[in-house]
């Protein structure tokens, strides 16, 4: 296709609306995959802040799990004894009796990569699905643990009215093994302690399914690294 004289140069407009044709849609493509480089360089830091909370979160588990068994096991010890039994322990076996009853350890969640997170910046179907499990079962043990609260204030109530010293939790290595039977024979004591035993396995449960669903997040968080 020419030139038609004294017409329009068709041949020399079609190359130059193909010229900016072409330069709009370079433009573009060049615009598209700069802004998918930066998603995903949005996604990388994401994603590895999600997997340092995760392993923070991980130790602070073993943490809340290690005290819960202790407190388990020093209840069911404290609950199967009579309070004579109780009364006639060492000293030293005493203390640590008291101090596995007494603490309450709370699960305190280290989230800070999850608040106001966008989670459409996460490609993977898998990571968001673990995600959105973990934060529901995170959500399970922080409630689980306003019940732990509660029943912790019961327990310093009532061990109060047969041992005031208790109050004052520096003094616990001080209590004698007539302390502890004194404890065990209040029946506000038992209540108050088997109240907290059932809200703690309750809670241990929920803490062993949060574990499981931070290690398998952990290790979908570092496959896609």
């Amino acid at each position: 296709m020419g030139d038609s004289p004294g017409g329009i140069p068709w041949e020399r407009v079609s190359i130059e609306a193909f010229v900016i044709v072409g330069s709009i849609l370079l433009a573009f493509a060049i615009d598209a995959a700069w802004d998918k480089r930066l998603k995903s360089a949005d996604e990388s830091v994401l994603l590895e802040s999600i997997r340092t909370d995760m392993l923070s979160n991980r130790a602070e588990i073993e943490r809340v799990v290690g005290i819960n068994r202790r407190n388990i096991r020093s209840y069911v010890a404290f609950i199967g004894s009579s309070p004579t039994e109780l009364g006639t322990l060492e000293a030293d076996s005493a203390v640590v009796l008291l101090q596995g009853l007494l603490p309450t350890a709370l699960f305190t969640p280290f989230d800070g990569s999850l608040r106001g997170m966008d989670r459409s910046i996460l490609s993977s179907h898998e990571v968001r699905r673990t995600l959105g499990a973990w934060e529901g079962l995170a959500a399970d043990v922080l409630e689980n643990g306003r019940a732990l609260q509660d029943g912790a204030r019961a327990i310093w109530q009532a061990t109060a009215g047969v041992s005031p010293e208790i109050l004052l939790r520096e003094r616990v290595d001080s209590l004698s093994a007539a302390t502890l039977a004194a404890l065990r024979a209040d029946p506000d004591v038992v209540v108050a302690m088997a109240t907290q035993h059932r809200f703690r396995t309750v809670g241990q449960a929920k803490v062993m399914r949060l574990s499981a669903s931070t290690d398998s997040l952990i290790a979908l968080l570092e496959a896609a690294r």
